[in-house]
């Protein structure tokens, strides 16, 4: 229908010829294009998941492109609310093309769509008529912004949030709890720049407009935080009852404002949770409020994070009594023992027996079931506090022999972050790799290509002073494992670099059964690479276009093609050795170890590295003890004169030695 209209207006500006002999030209209203694209947006918003809705999506996005294209480009479009709507579509759809992009390019197109919100918003405020249009750009400002709503990200909305927040100020007290919510926000970005006072005003202004509970925790906790050099003192004037009383005293702990050892000056952080318990649980009377116990259950987990374990204890044991707990009091209590079951293995906790490894992966069963009901509670804070204890925890048995056991708990943490639009996206990327690692195992190719695929539309941040080679340091593992998943999913599209055909059969090397075809196919992936010519540069064509202001992935470059090929016959050497191939062992030994690399930039390849020499001096061992003549065994004799023999001793003594020095 909506097509239909679209090619109606257009049939009403410059008729076809096969309409009627005297229909003359039509001039419809400007605000015709407006209300096709609006109607287009919001048949293809990305939350619409019905078929015909999926289907259609990139053409109705398309319609609304050529929509307010047209009106845009009409002469001089008034300053009116249809001009104001235009702009917010526009914002509209340049936000949703930048889904998917990551660093620079993310907030270069989110910026370039705030900056069409506030165009929007200038016409609305100029007109008193206009009151609904500021409420309509809130909104698609919040939804714009949500990329940039993180950690790191923050600072990028400064220049723009503040004017928005002030145009909320207008609307009526029935959105008090929107004006609100956005000041909240706006605070955050204030805390994050770490501009207290600007956070606090709005903060204030949160607390007076709002009637909500919950919001009003929330905004209470936030004013200690952010005025946490000055002792968290904003939050101590805002919190009139005893329930606002307790959640600044665990705030404070949690921020650090209430040390963890005071000596002996004041209260410490376990004078101050114990003093939280003994107000919300008393020994006697009737049971708490549902609030109440929710602060017992982060009581426990925050009395975990400072070491604290006889208090998580006795919180524990305090929800234990309660008939009524919520759900999320019962996650965190859930999420409390099963890290305190893994503390009690003491100095065993790290250390790869049987019971540690037993203990762990009961502890991430209870957070597997844990994390239904943290979903059932509908509270964010509890799954983001499920999630990455269960990563924390899971983190000693990431090994590839036992990793699968965890897969479960993994795959459940990676789609519940997903489905909340979870902002820890670094956390995120890591699990959807380890679940693609678990898939590969377990050869299911089209699930772990999905995984990574998530992983890499994520925008993660990581600390700048950490980086070393990549700005996104997991994609270097994320990127050979999505090139390997394409090649081996590719039923007709065969690789044309000869790197890329010999990581195909090394790959059926390693999954293969018989040890007759391993040797086949790893004979004819050293035949490939000994054909191979210098390293160098890839081609342009074949370089991906980096995001912006990002420099060219290392991987397209000379030393990116010499990595590969070192990892290409580390891995050879490896699966060789595995079957017991002496001969091919020691050849791409030879070849792996040839270049030293930098231990800090190319970690993984110097520790492929140190292997294949492991690997390389057994393999030697074996065929010396196949002749009896290994480390520790009498050379044999060499009569006087004789070549043969003396250059089989000293052949001997030096293969003895490359067996020690690898």
């Amino acid at each position: 229908l909506l097509l239909e209209a679209y090619k109606g207006m257009g049939q009403l500006v410059a008729p076809s010829a096969h309409s009627e002999p005297n229909r003359q030209p039509h001039n419809p209203s400007p605000e015709l294009s407006v209300l096709i694209a609006e109607a287009a947006l919001e048949l293809s918003a990305p939350e619409r998941t019905e078929d015909e809705a999926v289907a259609f999506r990139p053409q109705m996005q398309e319609l609304a492109d050529r929509c307010i294209t047209r009106f845009l480009g009409a002469v001089k479009p008034p300053k009116n609310q249809a001009l104001s709507r235009a702009f917010l579509a526009q914002a509209t759809l340049l936000a949703r093309s930048a889904a998917g992009r990551k660093g620079e390019g993310l907030v270069d197109q989110t910026l370039k769509a705030l900056d069409l919100v506030l165009k929007a918003l200038e016409i609305a405020t100029g007109d008193a008529r206009y009151g609904f249009l500021v409420y309509n750009a809130s909104v698609v400002y919040w939804r714009t912004s949500r990329a940039l709503q993180r950690k790191g990200c923050y600072k990028h909305l400064l220049p723009s949030m503040p004017t928005m927040a002030e145009a909320v100020k207008a609307l009526g007290d029935e959105d008090a709890e929107w004006k609100a919510k956005f000041w909240v926000a706006l605070a955050r970005v204030y805390d994050d720049c770490e501009e207290a006072d600007n956070a606090l005003k709005y903060l204030n202004d949160a607390f007076d407009a709002t009637e909500d509970d919950e919001c009003k925790t929330e905004i209470v906790r936030l004013m200690v935080h952010a005025d946490r050099n000055r002792g968290g003192a904003a939050g101590d004037k805002r919190a009139a009852d005893e329930m606002l009383k307790q959640q600044v005293a665990v705030q404070k702990v949690r921020t650090g404002i209430t040390p963890d050892d005071a000596g002996g000056k004041g209260p410490n952080a376990e004078d101050a949770l114990n003093g939280v318990l003994e107000a919300l649980v008393p020994e006697e009377g009737d049971e708490p409020e549902a609030p109440a116990l929710k602060l017992v259950g982060e009581v426990t987990r925050v009395a975990m994070l400072k070491g604290l374990a006889e208090v998580a204890k006795k919180g524990c044991e305090a929800l234990r009594k309660c008939k009524d707990a919520p759900l999320a009091a019962v996650v965190l209590a859930d999420c409390t023992h099963a890290e305190l079951n893994v503390l009690q293995l003491g100095d065993e906790a790290d250390k790869y027996t049987e019971r540690m490894v037993n203990t762990r992966l009961a502890a991430l069963d209870r957070l597997d079931k844990a994390l239904i009901s943290a979903a059932r509670a509908d509270d964010p804070s509890v799954v983001h506090e499920v999630c990455c204890l269960a990563w924390n925890l899971a983190l000693p048995v990431m090994q590839p022999n036992i990793r699968r056991k965890a897969k479960r708990v993994l795959q459940s943490c990676a789609k519940a972050l997903e489905d909340i639009f979870s902002p820890m996206h670094s956390l995120r990327a890591h699990l959807h790799l380890e679940v693609a690692r678990c898939d590969v195992a377990d050869d299911l190719y089209a699930a772990a290509s999905s995984q990574v695929n998530k992983a890499l539309a994520l925008d993660y941040q990581v600390d700048p002073e950490s980086i070393v080679e990549y700005r996104r340091p997991l994609d270097k593992h994320l990127n050979p494992l999505q090139k390997k998943l394409s090649m081996k999913m590719s039923l007709y599209a065969a690789p044309e670099r000869p790197e890329d055909k010999a990581m195909l059969v090394v790959e059926q090397a390693r999954e293969a059964k018989e040890a007759s075809l391993r040797a086949t196919l790893l004979e004819r992936a050293v035949g490939m690479l000994l054909k191979v010519g210098p390293a160098a540069d890839r081609p342009v064509e074949e370089i991906q276009t980096p995001e912006l202001k990002e420099e060219v992935d290392p991987v397209f470059l000379e030393r990116g093609v010499r990595k590969e090929r070192a990892m290409l016959w580390a891995d050879i050497c490896l699966i060789a050795w595995r079957s017991q191939l002496s001969k091919v062992t020691r050849q791409a030994a030879e070849v792996a170890i040839a270049d030293e690399w930098d231990p800090v930039s190319d970690r993984d390849l110097v520790i492929q590295q140190a292997q294949v020499l492991f690997a390389n001096a057994e393999a030697r061992y074996l065929d010396l003890r196949k002749k009896g003549s290994e480390p520790g065994k009498p050379l044999p004799e060499v009569k006087a004169g004789n070549q043969q023999q003396q250059q089989a001793v000293e052949h001997l003594v030096s293969e003895r030695g490359r067996v020690l020095s690898g």
